[in-house]
């Protein structure tokens, strides 16, 4: 957001009730505000940010704090959704994905995380000799283009437990004949423990996933890295959001793999599939509405309901969970979807923080739905009947499509009528 955005959203908040109780700036209201004019700005570039997050967010992951830096302080406010409660029966599985750290249950943090994190110019003797629960099984299948990447490698859980968190980042760690790290990323910087972007896995005990990996930025000058033979080592380091650093991480660990790097090659969709049943997703704002009916076995649960009547200046932002009916990989997202007169209203949501996940069958993750409520030129809504839905979109990176990737219905909320004031 520029200067014009937070005048913008401050002298919204105060006209249309943003006070707290004191008198104050109302901290919610503002901050609803601040989301919704970056949405706004980023509405035109939707397509553009998801296929830039499948393509660059498997190098950068939201991790927290540097690793030098203290824990963060328990939060004493916490974000409230505008939606209601839902009053719907609750659908949640049985055995709940848990965020608990796998191994040695009495054991220390240290005991079970052996994460290593070679720098440019080390001379990297090669991966310690570990158990893990968390490995990565496999090399590219053949050259890779100027930076040795994209190509997909293959994640096992050989534990009898489910891993469930946040990759804080993957660092893919390349070294050339003599073994020196000539390609990796820097563990230490801002923007690469900072970036918005972030992935989400969920590994069942014995199941194997697909895993994309980037290209890698060659040491001193940050360019690709050029044609020649390497060996690469891919490192997906999992803890929960806020980590102060390594010692806190489970770390997947694979490597050494052959590594050809040919600059002449062209990058390629990844072999990676939607799930069974997937509805390819290609409506836009101002196209004619058809209900898609996706039979993937995924569950969309909202926990808050859309409220109505509401002023069009209200945005929706509510909280839901996804309930994933087969494995998959990719981005995975909730659109808001507003219909007048048979006709789409609303542009798909733009972002610069859409997750990338990699889920088991079975796996529950939270997924929260938002709209600002704009048309299809960022101008508000005018007051009327609508209906709203909520979609389940999974977009999977192909660097062939005119938008940079293919995006695809794989869970619908019920039809719910909207009418805005």
């Amino acid at each position: 957001m520029n200067a014009d955005d937070v005048r913008s959203v401050l002298r919204r908040s105060i006209d249309e009730g943003g006070l707290s109780d004191d008198g104050g700036p109302d901290e919610t209201a503002i901050a609803r505000r601040v989301r919704g004019a970056r949405r706004r700005r980023v509405a035109t570039v939707a397509a553009a940010s998801v296929a830039s997050v499948a393509l660059v967010g498997v190098v950068v992951w939201q991790a927290g704090r540097l690793v030098d830096d203290p824990p963060p302080a328990t939060p004493t406010v916490t974000h409230q959704p505008s939606e209601e409660p839902s009053t719907a029966p609750s659908t949640d599985p049985s055995d709940d994905v848990t965020d608990e750290p796998t191994g040695d249950p009495g054991g220390d943090p240290d005991d079970w995380s052996d994460a290593v994190f070679p720098a440019c110019g080390d001379a990297f003797a090669g991966l310690p000799e570990r158990t893990s629960q968390l490995v990565v099984t496999e090399g590219p299948g053949g050259p890779t283009p100027t930076g040795g990447g994209p190509w997909l490698t293959q994640v096992r859980n050989d534990g009898a437990t489910e891993i469930s968190g946040d990759v804080a980042y993957a660092q893919t760690v390349v070294v050339d004949g003599e073994g020196v790290v000539v390609a990796t990323n820097d563990p230490t910087s801002d923007w690469f423990w900072g970036a918005e972007g972030s992935l989400h896995l969920a590994i069942a005990p014995g199941d194997t996933l697909p895993f994309p990996v980037s290209p890698t930025w060659r040491c001193g000058d940050s360019q690709p890295l050029p044609s020649g033979e390497y060996e690469a080592y891919v490192l997906l380091s999992v803890g929960e959001i806020g980590v102060s650093g390594p010692d806190d991480l489970e770390q997947a660990q694979g490597g050494p793999f052959p590594l050809l790097v040919d600059d002449d090659r062209q990058p390629e969709r990844l072999p990676v599939e939607p799930p069974p049943g997937a509805v390819e997703w290609t409506t836009a704002c101002g196209d004619t509405w058809s209900a898609p009916e996706p039979t993937t076995g995924f569950a969309l649960d909202l926990e808050h309901e859309i409220r109505s009547p509401r002023a069009a200046s209200d945005d929706i932002d509510g909280a839901a969970q996804v309930t994933a009916g087969a494995p998959v990989t990719g981005v995975l997202y909730n659109d808001v979807v507003l219909v007048r007169d048979g006709q789409v209203v609303t542009p798909p949501p733009g972002s610069d923080a859409h997750v990338l996940h990699a889920l088991s069958e079975g796996s529950r993750v939270p997924l929260g739905f938002t709209s600002s409520l704009v048309g299809c030129d960022g101008s508000t809504l005018p007051a009327g009947q609508y209906q709203a839905v909520v979609l389940t979109l999974l977009a999977i990176h192909d660097p062939g499509s005119a938008q940079g990737a293919e995006t695809y219905v794989v869970a619908t909320s019920d039809v719910v009528d909207l009418v805005l004031t």
